[in-house]
């Protein structure tokens, strides 16, 4: 995985001795991609097997809202905070699924077995320049796991979080702020792993 997120099924790494800022790969379905070595974030070698969080369904999901009234459409969308974004493959690069929350809540999902630790990025994703800062947590059961604030748009917040295998699995999306607007947390290619 490289710093934009970005995951690569690859066959081999070479670095040549004449420019070691540099690497190559070359990947699975042929060709090759270039990387300055401060680019790479991390590598899973084969054999490890990985489960994308975006993969799996909440067990629950609640939004809340800071309106005072409610509505079927308010509702609805409160109970559809979870949003999939699918995998996409651009040249030479294949980029694996996410979570978005649109707005604050929660959502619940059942830690799978066989996996250790959570990885990837989260950070605020706005669709405008107006936007409420919020926090996330993520907890094991009632055990607090890890928390970041997030109040910069656009800036990405790297996590490798240890799991327990077989307990619930429970992301928070919170603000402190009386009325929330532009609320969109995304969270960038999470996957559980050993």
């Amino acid at each position: 995985r490289d710093s934009s997120g970005s995951s690569f099924r690859i066959t081999s790494i070479r670095r040549t001795a004449e420019d070691t800022r540099h690497f190559s790969v070359n990947l699975v379905g042929g060709g090759s991609v270039e990387f300055k070595l401060t680019e790479l974030l991390d590598i899973h070698f084969a054999g490890q097997p990985t489960l994308f969080l975006a993969d799996l369904r909440p067990t629950r999901q609640t939004g809340t809202s800071s309106f005072a009234f409610s509505s079927q459409a308010l509702e609805r969308a409160r109970s559809q905070l979870v949003h999939r974004i699918p995998k996409r493959s651009i040249p030479g690069r294949e980029i694996g699924p996410g979570l978005e929350f649109r707005g604050v809540g929660e959502a619940v999902f059942d830690t799978p077995r066989d996996f250790r630790k959570l990885v990837g990025s989260v950070g605020l994703a706005p669709n405008g320049d107006r936007y409420t800062n919020c926090r996330v947590e993520v907890y094991s059961e009632k055990k607090l796991l890890w928390k970041q604030e997030l109040i910069e748009s656009g800036s990405l917040h790297r996590f490798e979080i240890p799991v327990v295998a077989g307990e619930r699995f429970r992301i928070v999306v919170s603000s402190e702020s009386k009325l929330q607007t532009g609320v969109l947390v995304r969270w960038h290619q999470p996957f559980f792993t050993n």
